[in-house]
């Protein structure tokens, strides 16, 4: 007497996952605000303060009534690639690993967009220094007596901030280190600031009685 079994079934279950509306929008905001604040804090970007235009889509620099430049806008992007297979296995480290990678694609545009911006400001107004082979120490009183100064007290305020290429690291050390030994660069230098300081305390009497 033969038994009859049952036909086996198989049945392939499809499930979807719930959508977590809250949780994506909050990594979001998260993952955007860190490759913010790493970029702020990369290079020469890290020594500027920024603000958001919140409206409008141009910005302008007005000097006085007949002296006004209009500030380019440049757009900086960053690319990340992730193959499909990797996405299942995308992990926090993985994450805060990306935003790393983004901010330095960000930060290196914006630093190219800003060198490209005060050379052609700097280049408008005169305030260029062209050296003409390997920098020297007149060519850094040129550059120091071309700038305006603002002074607390009888000290300047500002700490200047020099941009170099890394070839350039061992020339501007030998210069530093001359000048900190010798009285007559030491002259030359205080005589520059002197006189900037009398520039800076005429502005501000012209300011205060135009005030």
């Amino acid at each position: 007497m033969s038994e009859s079994k049952p036909s086996e079934q198989r049945t392939n279950l499809q499930v979807t996952l719930p959508y977590f509306h809250d949780a994506e929008e909050a990594f979001t905001q998260t993952f955007q605000l860190r490759v913010q604040q790493i970029t702020r804090s990369k290079g020469i970007i890290a020594e500027i303060k920024g603000h958001i235009i919140h409206e409008g889509r141009e910005s302008r620099l007005i000097r006085s009534s007949d002296d006004q430049d209009d500030v380019e806008m440049h757009a900086t992007e960053a690319v990340l690639t992730l193959k499909y297979a990797d996405i299942s296995k995308f992990t926090i480290v993985d994450a805060l690993d990306a935003a790393a990678k983004l901010a330095d694609q960000f930060a290196t545009g914006q630093s190219k967009a800003l060198f490209k911006t005060l050379d052609e400001v700097t280049t408008k107004t005169g305030n260029v220094v062209r050296a003409g082979g390997p920098i020297t120490h007149d060519a850094m009183f040129e550059m120091l007596d071309k700038m305006e100064h603002e002074f607390s007290g009888n000290s300047a305020t500002a700490n200047l901030v020099m941009v170099i290429h890394p070839d350039m690291g061992p020339r501007v050390a030998q210069l530093a280190a001359e000048f900190e030994s010798s009285r007559d660069l030491k002259k030359r230098h205080n005589e520059i600031m002197a006189r900037k300081y009398e520039q800076f305390r005429t502005r501000e009497m012209d300011r205060n009685l135009a005030g």
